[in-house]
């Protein structure tokens, strides 16, 4: 569980959303493990949500590393 920031160029225009509650993450994410996953979100506060009602209702979440890259 840390911060991790996105290493984009300046012109850079594509946009990067939190897959738990769907605000934009424009500098860094809150990155945790999940079983074989890494999950990022927008902030710690997400993670929990993720774990106490995502996750049960939807189940687990697929790797999102790949789409900060």
């Amino acid at each position: 569980m840390s911060w991790v920031d996105h290493e984009r160029p300046w012109n850079d225009t594509t946009t990067i959303s939190c897959p738990v509650c769907g605000k934009l993450i424009p500098r860094r994410s809150w990155e945790f493990v999940d079983g074989d996953s890494v999950i990022r979100v927008c902030a710690p506060g997400c993670e929990e949500l993720y774990l106490t009602y995502w996750r049960p209702r939807n189940g687990q979440l697929v790797s999102s590393e790949r789409s900060y890259r």
